[in-house]
């Protein structure tokens, strides 16, 4: 059969109603780990090209704690990927699942544009049109660079790097053959189809995340997907999980994080993909800055196969102190997280003071959690640090408030001595030179006719004057405090 005809068959599995009504969709378990694209607007990544994502997880089969990197490489002409690229790629490969004859994948896909905005839901017009073919130029021009964090399902391991695109050739048809200017042909990464090949994928309902509608929430809906396959309640270091999980800008404060995340939490929660939960129960302070996200889910899942749990923020810490993978597994299995987070602080307070111990740091670790040491001389817990830098502030306010008000009132005092000093002036330099010498003798009579009054006559006569224009209205008195 010519490849003409191939492609004429190929394009002919499409029908309408069966890309309207797709349900049984697929994900593959690399995509849904990381962020592909970049969440929303960053004025942060303005005219960069580059971006990487990061976490430490603990591989469930050796123990061993890993640092895994992804690195995104745009181009200068296209700039970084999105959601609604991620989301286009994501289409491609529910387009690559309809192709697929049993288990066998196709490695090359032919299709149009009208049927990639079909599957996912998007409008069929112009618009959709030149975004989805700005999306595969994008994607086809974006580098993937990835530390321990793409598993080859066929040879079972964590390749310590690999750099793909995942589209390996983008071939966008056009030109004067009736119906043939949407269709597009991609082939995709031989590392990527080999995954695809081997099974490194989970089921999805497609037609639940069709409805979902917001990108965010999309992505949300698939990380969550992918780890509700081992346990029903997940557990991340919100700071972590937005920002290396879901790209949210790390210039989110937390206030900003929650405010970002919370459309999207609501979606799954009124479709019943997770159970509602008040803030309080959704979010946990941990310390300082700290905060945990808890997410349970509503209906089982059915579990796929796994080959790395991701470590609790708890253990990922203790691993990092020196703790050894086996071990800190153990420690977070049989002590509660908040009784781990305060000896890892007295061992941070410890080793910050020159007291901590000089070898074997992580056996000095694992040991005062079991052996539920005493704290450190002179140690403070989180929250007595954190009162007590409230206290402080709370007294540098004050001082500074007080420090104003007493400058106000120097500042009061002046403008008002300013104005009565320029009264007195002028009354004093329009008295006739007779009715002046009659005011000196009065005040200096006044104050005993002594040498020491005929000294100060001057003051004494400036006084008078002012006193004669308090009671007038004419000048402000002065105030009552003395700011000093």
């Amino acid at each position: 059969m010519s490849t003409s005809k191939k492609a004429e068959d190929q394009l002919r599995l499409f029908t309408d109603d069966q890309l309207e009504v797709y349900e049984k969709g697929k994900d593959e378990l690399t995509l849904a780990e990381f962020p592909l694209g970049l969440a929303g607007k960053d004025p942060t990544r303005k005219g960069k090209t580059a971006v990487s994502y990061q976490d430490l997880i603990r591989d469930s089969s050796t123990g061993a704690p890993i640092t895994r990197t992804v690195t995104i490489q745009g181009s200068e002409e296209f700039g970084l990927p999105t959601y609604y690229d991620e989301e286009i790629l994501f289409g491609v490969l529910q387009l690559t699942n309809l192709h697929r004859t049993g288990d066998e994948w196709p490695k090359q896909v032919r299709f149009s544009r009208y049927h990639l905005a079909k599957i996912l839901g998007l409008k069929t017009d112009g618009r959709t049109y030149r975004r989805i073919w700005d999306s595969l130029h994008r994607l086809a021009n974006t580098t993937y660079n990835f530390r321990f964090s793409f598993f080859d399902k066929q040879d079972e391991e964590w390749r310590p790097s690999v750099v793909i695109t995942f589209i390996q050739t983008l071939v966008v048809h056009g030109g004067p053959i009736p119906g043939k200017n949407g269709e597009v042909t991609i082939r995709w990464n031989d590392d990527i189809h080999r995954n695809f090949q081997a099974g490194y994928l989970r089921n999805i309902n497609f037609t639940e995340y069709r409805a979902i509608g917001l990108p965010l929430a999309k992505a949300l809906y698939r990380y969550l997907g992918k780890h509700f396959h081992r346990r029903s309640r997940l557990k991340f270091d919100l700071k972590v999980f937005a920002y290396e999980k879901l790209g949210l800008s790390r210039a989110h404060n937390v206030g900003q994080i929650k405010a970002a995340l919370a459309p999207a939490i609501e979606r799954l929660e009124n479709h019943g993909f997770i159970k509602p939960a008040s803030k309080s129960e959704r979010y946990k302070k941990m310390g300082v800055g700290r905060w945990d996200i808890i997410f349970e889910k509503m209906t089982p899942q059915t579990s796929f196969p796994m080959e790395v749990s991701p470590a609790t923020v708890a253990e990922a810490k203790l691993i990092e102190l020196g703790v050894s993978p086996g071990v800190a597994s153990q420690l977070v299995t049989e002590f509660p997280e908040e009784v781990i987070d305060r000896k890892i602080d007295e061992f941070n307070f410890a080793v910050a003071r020159g007291k901590g111990p000089e070898r074997n740091p992580g056996g000095w670790l694992a040991k005062s959690i079991r052996e539920s040491w005493n704290p450190p001389e002179d140690y403070k817990t989180p929250e007595e640090r954190e009162a007590a830098e409230r206290e402080r502030e709370a007294k540098e306010t004050a001082k500074k408030q007080a420090a104003q008000e007493k400058r106000m009132k120097e500042v009061q005092l002046a403008q008002v001595q300013a104005i009565r000093n320029e009264w007195i002036r002028k009354v004093k330099s329009s008295m006739p030179h007779d009715e002046l010498e009659a005011l000196k003798e009065k005040v200096i009579a006044e104050q005993g006719g002594d040498e020491f009054a005929q000294q100060l006559w001057v003051p004494l006569v400036e006084a008078h004057i002012a006193e004669v224009l308090e009671r007038e209205g004419k000048i402000p008195k002065l105030p009552a405090d003395d700011p000093k």
